[in-house]
């Protein structure tokens, strides 16, 4: 297992293509550089939202959608 600490919304190229990516900052939605740098099977674990956050499991298709499962609400620290 790799962490970074940075940017989020940039993912992390050089290392991609990832199995999972685990977001700990909430944005709107699921960055799209992030969404990119996972393989297709793969998961996206992270916090959507503003005021209103829910924790989102996202399993990335083959055609490079997202198919969402919500577990419940959360409080993260705002994606900048």
């Amino acid at each position: 297992m790799s962490v970074r600490v940075g940017d989020g919304r940039e993912g992390w190229p050089e290392h991609a293509p990832y199995d999972r990516a685990y977001l700990t900052c909430a944005g709107e939605s699921v960055p799209s550089r992030v969404v990119e740098q996972v393989r297709p099977g793969g998961l996206v674990l992270a916090p959507i939202g503003s005021t209103h956050q829910r924790l989102v499991r996202a399993r990335k298709r083959d055609d490079g959608s997202l198919k969402r499962q919500h577990h419940g609400q959360v409080r993260f620290v705002p994606l900048r």
